[in-house]
């Protein structure tokens, strides 16, 4: 690292972000989809595409639980958005002990009330989340630490790109298209500037979030701290169920990415964000076994129910859920009812945004009435206490995006694909650069292997895992392993490809590939999704649409990239061969 100060920043730039750069891909890919985690999992949950928003679907959920768990000790609600269209309820019986993450539970359509029992077990948008920041397959502390240490790295390799490029902002408004180096230079620096204060923000957060990890001496957890027993019991669990609870409880512990995360006892949410808790399916065979209609069922626990001599007390939920949605001058996102239709009933609401931008977790507006209607209970959080929790607050909600409405959620996805597209041009360009010189050498081969199968690799795996949502059948067991297993499968069989076979049109192969995985996404959807393309356009299901909309703008990309590859193949192979000039006879030396 001899030479001036850019020529020094320059080596710098260069190695800090090349040993970790396919990690760094992987990261930026599955985190810019993280933004959307909730909505790929409507997306992967087709059962779900049948429920039409409405209104007012008070109506609809406490009619549901006044059958299954009349006179029960909790109610709780879960009220449709613009993120998840779909009721979730969850309940707990009269006399029946409380479960922290276990418990009745049902997933309802707003507008009829009907439930949808049969929803597909899916790893959905939480598997990409979790992956962003701890990987997978590894244990959970040594995830965060290679994902600590490649952010690290990749927040030394932005400050070096600043300081190295003579002239950041004049480059920016160059395109030079077909110049081989010149090209990938530019496409660096769009993806690097244009997104310049993003790409700081998220990388500074995220050592931030994750800078514990990287403090040994301080017992390696996430936050720093050193937790004796405590941590070490943690770790045999996460040897033995890690990786599945990983999977269903994504929105409960760690990082988080939706605005509609409440706390980790709140079942309803976590119901219908994952879908995957054993207890549900259990009861559902145990409805089938005693009655094969489960409405019937219903009825007659509504009758036992009805032959104890008591009087149900109403209460005007309407008018208390006006009441608190005024109070908070926001929408309710969820209520919790105690003891339901009796005297002693506490009905709590809670809004749908945070009052402040330092609440990582809670801070959101609630307020509790009792049976007549009175204010019991208030709590409008001003902000986190305390300087070391508002900053730990406000770096975490910039991070995961708490704070961000639709408009922001779209911004901070699209500066994602540009921090993608950032570190997958810096990975091409510095084969490109060093492939007069370098090619034939095993480490130049060994990174444009990994180039191929971390790039074009990804994108193939990505597409193959969405397929498998819909292909694995509904009803087999832990298929949300299996769309899991899909996605590694896929992936390491392109860096298979990528080691024996890539200059046999390598990059050319695996890009098509995941074009036509792509691009038929959305033809996959309104082949296996129950309702159709017209009816979830009048059902106003833009969730769904706006995913296959992203898709088809994925395969446009890629299949650009194709028609490049194949333009640069044909231009290659029609270019004259320059002939060399005969060379004259060599005189006869004589001695």
């Amino acid at each position: 690292m001899k030479g001036g100060l850019r020529k020094s920043m320059t080596w710098l730039h260069t190695w800090s972000s090349l040993i970790v750069i396919w990690i760094l891909f992987a990261i930026f890919l599955t985190g810019t989809t993280s933004f959307f985690r909730a909505e790929i999992t409507h997306w992967m949950t087709p059962e779900h595409h049948v429920s039409t928003p409405v209104d007012q679907p008070l109506l609809a959920a406490v009619e549901y639980l006044e059958s299954v768990a009349p006179y029960g000790e909790t109610w709780q609600i879960s009220l449709p958005d613009s993120r998840s269209p779909v009721l979730g309820l969850n309940w707990q019986a009269e006399g029946e002990e409380r479960q922290r993450r276990r418990g009745a539970r049902a997933v309802l359509d707003p507008a009829t009330g009907d439930p949808i029992d049969e929803a597909r077990d899916t790893a959905g948008g939480n598997f990409l989340f979790r992956f962003h920041y701890e990987l997978y397959g590894v244990p959970r502390g040594v995830g965060q630490w290679i994902v600590g240490i490649a952010s690290m790295l990749m927040f030394i390799a932005i400050i070096s790109g600043i300081i190295m490029h003579r002239k950041i902002f004049a480059d920016f408004f160059s395109f030079r298209p077909g110049k081989k180096t010149a090209s990938w230079v530019d496409a660096h620096v769009v993806g690097s500037v244009l997104a310049l204060p993003f790409h700081i923000m998220i990388t500074f957060t995220g050592l931030f979030l994750l800078a514990g990890t990287l403090l040994f001496w301080q017992g390696g957890n996430e936050r720093g701290g050193n937790q004796g027993q405590g941590q070490q019991q943690g770790q045999q669990q996460g040897q033995q169920e890690g990786q599945r609870q990983g999977r269903q409880q994504a929105g409960s512990e760690g990082h988080s990415h939706d605005n509609a995360q409440l706390n980790p006892q709140r079942g309803a949410q976590e119901g219908r964000a994952q879908n995957t808790d054993q207890s549900k399916t259990e009861s559902r065979a145990e409805n089938r076994a005693d009655n094969d209609n489960p409405r019937t069922g219903r009825r007659q626990q509504q009758a036992i129910s009805a032959s104890v001599q008591r009087e149900p007390v109403d209460v005007d939920l309407d008018a208390l859920f006006e009441q608190a949605e005024a109070l908070f001058n926001q929408s309710v996102a969820d209520i919790t009812v105690t003891k339901p239709m009796t005297d002693g009933v506490e009905i709590r609401f809670r809004g749908s945004e945070k009052s402040h931008l330092s609440h990582f977790r809670g801070g959101i507006p609630e307020v509790s009435f009792n049976a007549d209607g009175d204010v019991i209970k208030e709590s409008y959080p001003s902000g986190a206490e305390g300087a070391v929790a508002t900053t730990y607050g406000v770096l975490r909600s910039l991070h995961e995006g708490h704070f961000a409405d639709i408009i922001t959620r779209w911004l901070l996805f699209f500066a994602g694909v540009l921090g993608t597209v950032m570190v997958g041009s810096g990975a091409l360009l510095w084969s490109q650069k060093r492939q007069r010189q370098l090619a034939g050498k095993r480490g130049y081969e060994l990174v444009s292997a990994l180039n191929l199968a971390g790039i074009a690799g990804m994108f193939v795996a990505l597409g193959a895992y969405f397929w498998a949502n819909r292909i694995i059948p509904v009803d087999i067991e832990d298929r949300g392993d299996l769309e899991i297993a899909t996605f590694f499968s896929a992936w390491l069989l392109c860096l298979f490809y990528a080691v024996f076979f890539r200059n046999k049109h390598g990059w050319l192969i695996q890009l098509a590939v995941a074009g036509v995985l792509f691009v038929l996404l959305p033809v996959l959807d309104f082949l296996t999704s129950p309702v159709g393309l017209t009816d979830a356009i009048a059902g106003g299901d833009w969730v769904r649409l706006s995913f296959d909309l992203i898709a088809l703008l994925t395969a446009l990309g890629l299949w650009t990239a194709v028609y490049y590859l194949i333009k640069k193949a044909r231009t290659t192979n029609n270019k004259p061969v320059k002939s060399r000039a005969p060379q004259k006879p060599m005189k006869d030396a004589t001695v």
